[in-house]
């Protein structure tokens, strides 16, 4: 029996925090090389705003970013996993597939993500809390209009219990 649950995971590691100083401390080290160099002004602020740009995408996609997990049951009936992230009081939902699309759940190592390609085709969703986690889970998902590869980082326990309720909801759907 399929039921309602819902999972908002924590970032497994500090990488964004160390990466997201470095880089404000690095953008404070370039802007005063900004007034000590005047010859060479203009190329060093656009190195100051790449640098704060970067900033403001790591401190938006990691550390500001709330990411949650849901299972939930349409009005229809129909089994849905969503995902969706909450930035302040703002909640946006990122994805919203049914459970019988959810081919597999497969684990991967921080190598085994790095080594692996996405066939042509495939779209690639990445809902991460930690920048680079040590492990992850792969969704594969096939749908009337789209295949897609779906990265989470969510316990064992939640990955297995994904899997046996889009089993289950694959087998209901055929009957």
């Amino acid at each position: 029996m399929i039921s309602e649950i819902s999972v908002s995971p924590r970032a497994s590691n500090n990488k964004a925090r160390h990466l997201f100083f470095a880089l404000l401390i690095s953008a404070v080290a370039v802007s005063a090389l900004y007034i000590a160099l005047p010859l060479y002004k203009g190329v060093v602020g656009v190195f100051v705003l790449i640098i704060i740009t970067a900033a403001i995408f790591i401190y938006n996609k990691y550390m500001a970013t709330r990411w949650h997990y849901e299972v939930m049951i349409s009005d229809s009936g129909t089994p849905l996993f969503i995902v969706s992230a909450t930035q302040g009081k703002r909640r946006t939902t990122m994805c919203r597939i049914e459970l019988s699309s959810i081919q597999s759940i497969e684990p991967e190592t921080r190598a085994e993500r790095r080594a692996r390609k996405t066939a042509q085709g495939v779209l690639k969703y990445n809902y991460l809390p930690t920048l680079d986690p040590e492990k992850t889970y792969l969704i594969s998902s096939v749908t009337r209009y789209e295949r897609a590869e779906i990265r989470l980082e969510a316990s064992e326990q939640f990955a297995n219990l994904l899997l046996t309720y889009a089993d289950e909801a694959r087998l209901t759907e055929s009957e």
